[in-house]
């Protein structure tokens, strides 16, 4: 499906030239960093395409224990991947933002940059970068502890 348009972005015309149609955001609790959701682990899958709105977020303040994998349409999806990421420390802390508004504010939690660095080193698979993104991990971990 060939999409034109004005509001046509790139990264959307991207998606669709490589049928990318589904977003996977992993949401989890990092140890030694304390929230009011410990021990929070998800898995949040939006598609990026079309979508509609419902009031799941509502439950998944109440309780988020009670989801281990959610699949949403795209505006929603991003409304709770954001919500998710708040409920274990915030933007840039346990999901993919990292938080670029505090640029130049001395207010930049640098974890999700660091963490996806060590995610991005693990999945090229070479054993030295492998060996590197264990490394990271562990001192992040040690340092929080």
């Amino acid at each position: 499906m060939e999409y034109k348009g004005e509001l046509a972005s790139y990264e959307m015309k991207l998606r669709r030239k490589l049928d990318l149609f589904a977003n996977v955001v992993h949401v989890n609790s990092l140890k030694g960093y304390n929230t009011r959701h410990n021990n929070l682990d998800l898995v949040i899958i939006r598609e990026q395409t079309e979508g509609e709105y419902s009031s799941l977020e509502h439950e998944l303040v109440q309780n988020p224990y009670q989801f281990d994998v959610l699949v949403m349409p795209n505006l929603y999806g991003n409304i709770i991947d954001n919500l998710a990421a708040g409920l274990v420390g915030g933007a840039g802390v346990g999901a993919r933002h990292p938080f670029a508004q505090a640029v130049g504010r001395n207010i930049a939690n640098p974890t999700a940059m660091l963490l996806s660095a060590a995610n991005m080193l693990r999945h090229l698979k070479e054993n030295k970068l492998t060996f590197f993104s264990y490394r990271l991990r562990l001192d992040f971990s040690n340092l929080l502890q």
